[in-house]
This record gives structure tokens, sequence and C-alpha cells, in this order.
């Protein structure tokens, strides 16, 4: 699935009291079964308006696999490598070090029950924004259907 967005408004330009008044950009979403529940994944962004939009291009291909840790426990290990480029008009008016960023990422929702799921999540972050130095997260998300 892709995708273009046009959007009319007034958009302030880094840097100086200038505005635009539309921005654009492209986006791409490809998801592939490639064996039973295991999917590959590839997500692409694109905006060439680098005067008002903070990221230029973004793009993340990533896999996910099920397993079953008991027998009711079911989850779905996944891991991704993401690249983010920023506009460089963004970079020099924040001062910013780094121009671009890449992640990788290994996420593993278990089930816990019906409706809820725990959601580990590891990220190595390179490069980021505003550091050369390189970021390890860690998190987790509790999910609850309704």
């Amino acid at each position: 699935m892709g995708g273009f967005g046009h959007f009319g408004a007034e958009y302030n330009t880094f840097g100086s009291s200038n505005s635009k008044n539309s921005n654009h950009g492209l986006y791409l979403v490809y998801e592939q079964e490639i064996a039973e529940d295991s999917t590959l994944f590839l997500r692409m962004g694109w905006s060439p308006n680098e005067d008002i939009n903070p990221v230029n291009n973004y793009f993340e291909v990533g896999y996910t696999h099920p397993y079953q840790m008991t027998e009711k426990i079911h989850s779905k290990v996944g891991i991704a490598f993401t690249h983010t480029s920023f506009s460089s008009d963004f970079i020099n008016a924040e001062g910013f070090d780094s121009n671009s960023e890449s992640v990788i990422e290994i996420s593993n929702p278990i089930s816990l029950l019906e409706n809820t799921t725990l959601q580990p999540d590891f990220q190595i972050i390179f490069n980021p924004l505003e550091s050369n130095a390189t970021a390890y997260v860690a998190g987790i998300r509790l999910i609850i259907g309704i």
C-alpha cells in the first residue's frame, strides 16, 4: 500500500520568518507473509520540503515470527532496522549534531490473557539526533483490548 499526501495549511520554515502554504510527501507500506504467520515488512516515507519537514526520508525493514512459549502463551518476536534522514534546514536551524539516525529494534509481545498483551521492547539507536553517542532504550508496553 502506498500513498501521496498533500496538505494545505500554513507552515513556518526552519530558521526564518517565511512560510509555505502547502506540504506533501509519499509513503509506501508493504507486508508479505513468507511462511505461516511469519511476516516481512517494509515502510518508506519521503518529503521533499526540507525547509518545513524535520524528516526528509524514512526507511524501515523488519521481520516477525510466531512461537509458543507455553501451551497457553503465544508470542511473535520481531526485529526491525530503521534509518531516518533529517532535513538539512532542520539540522542547521536547530543546531543538532546528526543528520540521520539508525535503529535496531527487538520486540516480543506476549499474549497473557485474551485481551491483554505485555510487550517488552529493546532499541539500539546509532547516531541519535541530539548526540553522536549510541543510545540504548528498553521499555515495556501493556496493551489492553476493550
